[in-house]
């Protein structure tokens, strides 16, 4: 994986972004995230999307990157979503950026200095199960 990662697993869609894509990336990206998208829709509605985003550079633009995923995911059937982010103040930019897009009311944002399999046992808990996460450790 240089930049990203999308993997479609039988519970939903794992995407890993390390580091602000280029144009060349970002439509690579864009188009293996709508097949994943078909694919999982094809399994039936319900599906989740766990995004590890620790270490990616999180600004105010990320609205704009952020929104059409996200309504594409819930059009093919997405429930539940969480990413990780390393830091207190990435969480807020992503949050703010969730609401804006109107799909804050089924994500969650954790925050995961260093990543971890901690991080990722919340993520996956509330995409899975639904089950609501510290208050401390998240936001949206």
């Amino acid at each position: 994986m240089d930049g990203f990662a999308l993997v479609p697993r039988g519970w939903g869609l794992y995407v890993i972004v390390r580091r602000t894509l280029g144009e060349p990336e970002r439509e690579e990206f864009s188009d293996l995230y709508q097949r994943a998208c078909w694919f999982l829709h094809g399994r039936g509605p319900g599906w989740g999307v766990v995004a590890d985003l620790c270490g990616m550079p999180l600004d105010g633009s990320l609205h704009d990157r952020l929104a059409a995923p996200m309504h594409l995911a819930r059009q093919h059937g997405a429930g539940r979503s969480a990413a990780l982010v390393s830091d207190v103040a990435a969480a807020g930019v992503l949050a703010d950026a969730l609401r804006a897009a109107g799909v804050a009311d089924r994500s969650r944002v954790f925050v995961a200095p260093g990543g971890g399999p901690e991080g990722l046992r919340r993520a996956h808990d509330w995409v899975l199960k639904g089950i609501e996460p510290a208050a401390e450790r998240c936001a949206a």
